[in-house]
């Protein structure tokens, strides 16, 4: 199993779905044993895609790390134009957070409530079903 960023971003306008680092990828699978899947941006953004979806351990993050106000500034910044999320959520998890840090203290507050995303989902079920865990 696999998981990889889609980095959708990064596509030139054309026709293409996917980027040449997935379909990459996908030529390496293995049918029914190596499987890509892949999200649509990178993991912070496939985790938190708009400001309400797992909000709660968004906050929580920044607060359990010493950047509150980091996280306040975020929300303010957005408040009068959303399109601005994905830049300055990924702004503040690199630069003032970095994603290491951010990731051990967000996987100590993951619940059942976490929404999680499809292909993460979908991975996870996929490794189930080959092992044969119930």
């Amino acid at each position: 199993m696999t998981i990889i960023d889609g980095d959708s971003d990064e596509l030139d306008g054309t026709d293409d779905e996917t980027t040449t680092a997935v379909e990459n990828a996908k030529a390496l699978e293995v049918s029914g044993r190596v499987v890509v899947s892949s999200g649509n941006k990178t993991l912070e953004i496939d985790l938190f895609p708009v400001p309400g979806v797992n909000y709660w351990y968004l906050e929580q993050c920044f607060r359990n790390l010493g950047h509150s106000k980091s996280y306040k500034k975020l929300i303010q910044i957005i408040k009068d134009d959303n399109s601005l999320w994905d830049t300055e959520l990924i702004k503040r998890i690199d630069n003032t957070i970095k994603k290491g840090r951010f990731s051990q203290e967000l996987s100590l507050l993951i619940d059942k409530d976490f929404v999680v995303p499809d292909y993460i989902k979908n991975a996870i079920l996929h490794i189930k079903n080959c092992k044969d865990i119930s």
